[in-house]
């Protein structure tokens, strides 16, 4: 458990000794942020959306040292330059100006110890909002599968900040992590890290964001200089070995045609004796009410309007419930973001990411979700 140690008068923002400590998580996406949250906070946590904004909130409390402390698990996201909605709440919420949300006293990011070069862009912007900051390193037993080490005192040392490894699922290092906030939300900020965009040769005339990108990943480059080795791993897992055939140019290609033939002839296969049976509804109480009903404006609305007008709707219903839950299990396995990845080579011709595949994928069964996907394409 964390060890015991006297709340600070100083230690929140939020109206003294008494108010709750309120810490921010914020992280990439799958990074493992999903894990810590819940298992630092326990059960409940609540769930809603940041006023104004359809932005999925979620806040757990938890009690350390005899002192409250309130959770903000943030959205997964690359930067805190903001140019999504996503990224503008986040740094609403460390800047302390989203409506509903209190002022942040600590924040603690979440980086994948397996791509710590890539995670660091945001550690390096967290690092220069002025509060105290934890770096919480996830993923660190699939590192280590990977042959990836990360010397985390040393990291620590360089960043003046906490560094902490974490496996949440194993509740590994989570109490470690419940003592660095406790820490650190008592200690100034760290330095701000020496980012500087004018030192950068600029010979091709870059942006100035670009400019800045480029100072920082030079920083994160000097600052991991030793702190990160890579060793070949003994063998390559399982997830490595599926993945090198299903990236494959040829036989990932051979495998999602496979897949997708798969996917439309069960959906036809399998909606169409459910489509018979409820067109067999439709058409019976279409039956019923025009042998009931007498001749006039009543029984034509009833039977040609609304019973045939709905029901040639939920006759359908059946092969779109199928292709959803068909992309739910190819989503839930991981297999959507390979094809993703093959299908960009395609898309990419014709200005689209291999994202943009899913909509067209769902449009086959009805072109509505591929409309309205349009916006966010």
């Amino acid at each position: 458990m964390p060890s015991e140690q006297a709340p600070s008068a100083e230690a929140s923002r939020n109206g003294g000794p008494d108010a709750p400590l309120v810490v921010a998580l914020p992280g990439n996406p799958y990074t493992g942020k999903s894990t810590p949250f819940p298992a630092l906070a326990g059960i409940p946590t609540r769930v809603g959306n940041y006023p104004g904004v359809t932005v999925e909130e979620k806040r757990g409390r938890l009690t350390l040292a005899g002192r409250r402390i309130e959770l903000i698990d943030l959205p997964g996201i690359y930067s805190l330059v903001a140019r999504s909605p996503d990224e503008e709440v986040a740094m609403a919420v460390l800047e302390g100006h989203q409506a509903g949300s209190p002022q942040v006293d600590c924040v603690v990011v979440l980086a994948d110890a397996t791509s710590l070069e890539r995670n660091c862009y945001l550690v390096s912007q967290a690092l220069a909002l002025g509060l105290p900051v934890v770096v919480a390193l996830t993923l660190v037993d699939l590192a280590a599968d990977r042959g990836i080490s990360v010397d985390h005192a040393e990291l620590a040392s360089r960043l003046g900040c906490p560094v902490v490894p974490i496996v949440a699922p194993q509740r590994e290092g989570l109490d470690a992590l419940a003592d660095a906030i406790a820490t650190a939300a008592d200690q100034p900020p760290p330095p701000v890290p020496a980012v500087r965009p004018n030192d950068i040769d600029d010979a091709d005339g870059h942006s100035p964001a670009a400019l800045e990108a480029m100072a920082r990943y030079r920083w994160i480059e000097q600052t991991l200089d030793g702190v990160v080795t890579r060793s070949s791993p003994a063998q390559w897992s399982l997830e490595e070995r599926i993945d090198a055939v299903l990236t494959h140019r040829i036989a990932g290609t051979v495998v999602f045609v496979a897949v997708m033939l798969a996917v439309f002839s069960s959906i036809f296969w399998a909606a169409t004796p459910i489509m018979d049976l409820f067109s067999g509804v439709v058409d019976s109480l279409a039956a019923v009410l025009a042998e009931r009903l007498p001749e006039g404006a009543i029984r034509s609305l009833l039977v040609d309007g609304l019973v045939a007008g709905v029901g040639g709707v939920v006759v359908f219903l059946p092969q779109i419930a199928m292709l959803f839950l068909c992309v739910a299990v190819l989503e839930g396995c991981g297999y959507l973001a390979r094809a993703a990845y093959l299908m960009d080579r395609l898309l990419v011709g014709v200005g689209l990411s291999g994202r943009s595949f899913i909509p067209l994928l769902s449009s086959f069964a009805c072109a509505i979700p591929g409309i309205m996907a349009t916006r966010t394409i």
